[in-house]
């Protein structure tokens, strides 16, 4: 048919296009020529053309197009035979029509530029005829259009007129009146010729002002979106040029085709019970389409929060009630007829056509208005917490908080992409990608809060990751020139110069650091005053200065470090009271007198203070071994005749060991400053002048508690300084082991084998000695014990001899004898606990007995050194009658003999005693009633709110340590008296009535380890799940995932069980968002220690597993902003990577040395992993960056040269 309609259309248009051009054209309506060969039939009604009953457009559509075909016939001439011609609109609509009409034709870009331009010449010549009409009338007057047409004559003589515009290649198409276009004309007759050319128009260019015939689509377009006001039902497209593309290709082009989901997996013809697949399916196109467990939608399922799903396998179910399983009946297809399955198919419509589609199809069925039913969306975890956070912060926009936390966030969303990357998902994340991404979060949360600093921050830390280092320093500078006093902003700015190899140098960062105390210093005593004081700036100034003194220790310029220590402290704790009230400047003039002056310094013996000014004691009484002595040792690893880089390496590291206190000449001995082999060994009054100022007193306790934290000290007991959380990445230790076996409850950080651990233990003690009458009661009592545990920490309980144990006794009994300790039951306390831990229970049984016969009978209502001490001593007691262990619980206990009766009632009449006030006599029959039970029990909740109000109020450590051992005698009682789920409760809702009072979390840190200390205890004692230890160390790691005791003890509960996966996922997901070194530091050594264990016991078989891991929570963790500078983390790499001998050292030492080239204990140990060939190279590089090396490579050769 369409064959036919081309040939009559060839024959039709060749006549009609002869009347204009001569030229074939392609007709726009090819119905609308035919009709204008016979208007009317033989009954004389008017023919309707064959495009209009197609009815392929709307109504009023079809309205336009009667109209517009009528006064297309008047324009193509067909009507001249006609004697009256039919006008169906008058003059100003036939105005309208053909100016649609040449939009029609302009808007089609798929027709023949000369049909274009024939419409124009008809045009053109009208608009010539009526021009003359109106000349005759008014300019204002608007124009119509005449009914009658023009001669052929004067359409020759336009045509013409149009040739000649054509060949000057001038055309005016310009649909603006004759009038205003000949003032045009006359308004620009003497511009140039090329800026005529401007105005003009192309009409083949001129863009479509009226919407698209529906219904005839132009060959251009493909898709129905591409043209307006198409009626929906019957959309079609009349294509007359043939496609070249399909018939060389034989096919349409793959973009042009609509794409579908097929509903039915069935043939054609089969029938609907039995399934007939199209063909076969390729194995290798289905390989991506598996469905294993490892699969991209199971391992969402896993990762998904579970769903309850109840499936009923009755046979007998009936299949339409909800819920219940679909029943498929699966028949195989396998040796069926295929004509059989096309007798049983019936009509094919029945099978592959739902109910209301076959209904449609034939007639039946209505058209039903689509409806948009509610569905629930399931979106996935990461979605609903971004979702959750956009909503908070639309919510809350000035919340900068939870800005930061959404730019965290980011963290996690690119590691669950990740994640399904590698399950098969094409999503891509990139580091850039997710940097762009929280910059743009970072610079959204400054249009809501424009200028606030840690935003600022934030971004500073962003762009400092693509940005030059000298620019950043240029922003950093800018912010601090406007807030001078933020220390979160100059800690930044100064771990960010000191963690760029290209910008360190030790002198530089000498300082900027000196450049910041003395901004902060400025406001601080009110010489700035344009800016104000912030709240904690005295505290922020003494971290700041903690951390300069790490730095110094970390270089290499120990002697500098301690001196920092010594001088700050003496200018605040022995400063003469004549000096207290006077300037800053003036005080510390007068303390370079003394500093420079040969009198002994703090922590020396002899040393007695800047107030006294005593010009007493020499360097040699420092302790510092005499010179003969480190000869000796030198020329001992001389003669070891060891490799060049171990014996450099064993030198440099004797001289930084014995080098460590400040050199002064000893004036008796005829020394004088030239006597100094080294310089740097000597620290003058202008090293220590910047870091001079003055310690709110508040702080005097912890800043003593950070210098023998500096020194390798740390106390479980006194507990850690408020600075020890600032400047826990700060120390160079590869190891951190929390002290077992230990005779007391302090942790060293020295090497046990050092010859110079003894200087160092002396050191201390002797300045914790005498910084004691500084304090108050109760401090001065936490320093003797701290001074009594650093004193013992050299012993061990694993290797005690007779003499040690003398040892131990004389020191305790020395002790005892001051008269400041002589009634301290805290002290006694102690000295009961060590005689528990040399092996004499009995004993320590006896002093206790005896000890509570003398103090017993006194009321602890009121929270003092004496109540807490008897509180301390009855607690004491009871661990011994009980048996539970002095140590933090850090592992599993081995099994142990049940709690008698008998002790029961002990435990609970000591108790019941100190809460009524009551004298303890060791031959006293208990006997408790229930009266004194609930009485007592209720005492105890009193006794400790009112000690945590009092705290609340008074923030004194007193009142602290009471809370905390009446909450401890508490839950023992609980124990005594009924259970261990009695216990645990008590210590729970102790814990809730303190967080009522206050908002410190070392209460329920404290309480955390009480109740898992009572666990392990209990699971010695008495039979008790493990579930309930799990339970409750969770909840620990949850609230303190950092804590080293509840990671301990987390890692011994696993190893015991055999089964690694619950610890490894669990360090795989804290390893992604860590802030402190502890939790990586102690999961990694973990590792090493199980690595080591099996190459000793020739056992490699998981080896590599357990590295691989290793280095993944190592990557993990340096992937942190807040952990790529620690110095711990990498030494803790290259003792993993130097275990299992992977040739990776150098790598991992460079990558160290370029995020930490400040710390020199790197640098020893590449020369250690890395030998002689990397000796020089590592040595130069610490020379460049000014790190201490005390002894040069040059000497080396000299000493060991024959």
């Amino acid at each position: 048919m369409l064959v036919g309609m081309r040939e009559d259309q060839i024959s039709t248009r060749t006549m009609s296009d002869k009347l204009h051009t001569g030229q074939n054209r392609t007709s726009l309506f090819p119905s609308a020529v035919l009709a204008g060969v016979s208007s009317k039939n033989e009954s004389g009604q008017e023919n309707v053309p064959d495009w209009l009953v197609n009815k392929s457009f709307t109504k009023t559509t079809e309205e336009k197009l009667v109209e517009f075909q009528n006064e297309l016939k008047k324009l193509q001439g067909h009507d001249r035979e006609e004697a009256e011609p039919v006008s169906l609109f008058n003059s100003s609509k036939v105005s309208e029509q053909v100016k649609l009409s040449r939009t029609h034709y302009l808007s089609y870009p798929g027709q023949h530029l000369k049909q274009t331009e024939d419409l124009s010449k008809h045009l053109h010549g009208n608009r010539q005829h009526d021009r003359a009409n109106d000349s005759q009338t008014s300019p204002g007057r608007k124009r119509t259009f005449s009914d009658k047409s023009s001669t052929s004559s004067d359409s020759e003589e336009r045509y013409s007129r149009t040739e000649r515009k054509k060949k000057k290649k001038k055309s005016y198409h310009s649909r603006d009146s004759d009038y205003e276009r000949g003032s045009k004309a006359d308004k620009h007759k003497r511009k140039k010729k090329h800026k005529k050319h401007k105005a003009v128009r192309k009409v083949s260019k001129s863009p479509s002002t009226e919407r698209t015939v529906p219904g005839l689509l132009p060959s251009k377009h493909i898709f129905l979106d591409d043209v307006e006001d198409i009626a929906p039902e019957h959309p079609f497209k009349l294509e007359r040029v043939p496609d070249m593309n399909s018939l060389a290709y034989g096919s349409l082009y793959s973009g042009h085709l609509a794409s579908y989901r097929a509903k039915c997996q069935q043939c054609l013809g089969s029938s609907g019970s039995s399934v007939v697949w199209i063909k076969s399916v390729d194995l290798k196109k289905r390989k991506g389409q598996s469905s294993r467990y490892y699969d991209k939608e199971n391992r969402k399922l896993l990762r998904g929060k579970a769903q309850q799903s109840i499936v009923n396998f009755d046979k007998n179910v009936n299949s339409e009630i909800p819920g219940a399983y679909i029943s498929v009946d699966f028949s195989p297809c396998v040796g069926t007829d295929v004509k059989t399955a096309m007798e049983g198919c019936g009509n094919i419509r029945e099978t592959i056509l739902d109910k209301s589609t076959s209904l449609y199809v034939q007639g039946l069925g209505k058209k039903v208005e689509e409806t948009m039913e509610e569905t629930e969306i399931e979106l996935d975890e990461m979605r609903m917490k971004v979702g959750e956070f956009n909503r908070k912060l639309r919510a809350e926009p000035k919340n900068v908080k939870l800005w930061l936390e959404f730019v965290q966030f980011q963290n996690e969303i690119a590691y669950e992409t990740v994640r399904s990357q590698d399950a098969g998902c094409d999503k891509k994340v990139t580091e850039r990608g997710m940097l762009e991404k929280k910059l743009s979060i970072i610079e959204k949360a400054l249009e809501h809060n424009p200028g606030h600093i840690d935003l600022l921050l934030a971004r500073i830390e962003l762009n400092a990751e693509i940005q030059d280092s000298v620019k950043i320093n240029k922003e950093i500078e800018q912010l601090l020139f406007v807030h001078p006093a933020n220390k979160g902003l100059w800690k930044y700015y100064l771990e960010f110069n000191q963690s760029r190899l290209t910008l360190f140098s030790v002198s530089k960062q000498c300082r900027l650091y000196h450049k910041c105390l003395k901004a902060m210093l400025g406001i601080h005593s009110g010489v700035v005053q344009t800016h104000s004081v912030p709240a904690n700036l005295g505290e922020d100034i003494t971290e700041i200065f903690l951390q300069y003194c790490y730095f110094l220790k970390q270089v290499g310029f120990k002697e500098r470090a301690v001196a920092s220590f010594q001088a700050l402290m003496e200018f605040n704790f022995f400063c003469p009271p004549s000096l207290k009230s006077v300037a800053l400047e003036t005080k510390i003039s007068a303390f370079e007198v003394f500093w420079e002056n040969d009198s002994a310094k703090l922590g020396t013996k002899c040393a007695s203070g800047w107030k006294n000014n005593l010009r007493e004691g020499q360097q040699n009484a420092d302790g510092e071994p005499a010179n003969s002595f480190f000869e000796e040792k030198e020329e001992e690893i001389i003669g070891r005749n060891n490799p060049k880089y171990k014996t450099w390496l064993e030198i440099e590291l004797l001289r930084e060991e014995h080098h460590w206190l400040p050199w002064k000449p000893n004036t008796s001995q005829g020394e004088t400053e030239d006597s100094c082999d080294d310089p740097e060994r000597m620290v003058v009054f202008d090293d220590i002048r910047p870091i001079l100022f003055e310690v709110p007193e508040k702080h005097h306790y912890h800043l003593v508690l950070a210098f023998i934290e500096f020194l390798g000290y740390r106390s479980h007991d006194c507990g850690p300084s408020i600075f020890a959380k600032s400047v826990e990445a700060l120390h160079d230790k590869s190891g951190l082991k929390v002290s077992i076996g230990k005779i007391c409850k302090v942790q060293s950080l020295n090497d046990d084998n050092s010859d110079t651990l003894y200087i160092v233990n002396t050191f201390a003690v002797t300045l914790l000695r005498q910084l004691i009458p500084c304090f108050s009661n109760h401090i001065g009592t936490s320093l003797t014990l701290l001074a009594l545990q650093i004193e013992l920490s050299r012993f061990r309980t694993n290797n005690l001899t007779k003499n040690d144990k003398k040892e131990i006794r004389k020191i305790m009994k020395n002790a005892l004898k001051e008269d400041r300790n002589r009634n301290n039951l805290e002290v006694w306390s102690m000295y009961v606990n060590l005689e528990r831990m040399i092996g004499k229970t009995g004993e320590a049984g006896g002093i206790v007995e005896t000890a509570l016969s003398m103090y017993s009978g006194k009321s602890i209502e009121q929270v003092n050194s004496e109540s807490y001490g008897l509180i301390a001593l009855c607690t004491t007691y009871c661990e011994i009658l009980l048996g539970i262990d002095l140590c933090d619980p850090t592992s599993l206990l081995a099994r142990q003999p049940g709690i008698s009766m008998a002790i029961k009632k002990k435990v609970m009449g000591l108790l019941c005693n100190l809460m009524e006030g009551k004298k303890f006599s060791p031959s006293d029959e208990n006997v408790i009633n229930p009266a004194s039970v609930l009485k007592t029990t209720s005492k105890f909740v009193k006794s400790i709110d009112s000690a945590a109000q009092m705290f609340s109020q008074t923030s004194d450590e007193c009142c602290k340590q009471t809370v905390l051992q009446l909450t401890w005698c508490y839950a023992v009682f609980c124990l005594s008296r009924t259970d261990l789920k009695s216990c645990l409760d008590a210590i729970e809702s102790a814990s809730e009535n303190i967080s009522s009072y206050t908002n410190d979390k070392t209460f329920r840190k404290v309480f955390y380890t009480f109740q898992l200390k009572l666990i392990v205890y209990y699971m010695s004692v008495a039979s008790t799940p493990l579930s309930t230890l799990r339970v409750y160390l969770d909840r620990a790691l949850t609230d303190f995932p950092e804590e080293a005791v509840f990671l301990s003890l987390f890692l011994d509960v696993e190893r015991k069980s055999k089964i690694s996966g619950r610890m490894n996922r669990y360090f795989d997901r804290l390893c992604r968002s860590l802030v402190s070194p502890v939790p990586l530091l102690i999961a990694v050594q973990h590792l090493c220690d199980v690595l080591e264990k099996r190459n000793t016991e020739a056992d490699d078989t998981v080896s590599p597993g357990l590295v691989h891991r290793a280095r993944n929570w190592l990557e993990l963790g340096l992937s942190q902003t807040s952990l790529q500078h620690s110095p711990r983390i990498w030494r803790l790499y290259l003792t993993l990577e130097n275990m299992v001998a992977s040739g990776r050292q150098k790598g991992i030492f460079y990558r160290a040395v370029q995020q930490c080239p400040w710390v020199k204990s790197i640098y020893l140990d590449g020369v250690k992993y890395l030998g002689d060939s990397e000796l020089q190279e590592i040595v130069d590089l610490m020379t460049e960056k000014e790190i201490r090396v005390q002894i040069p490579v040059e000497e080396l050769d000299i000493l060991i040269s024959p």
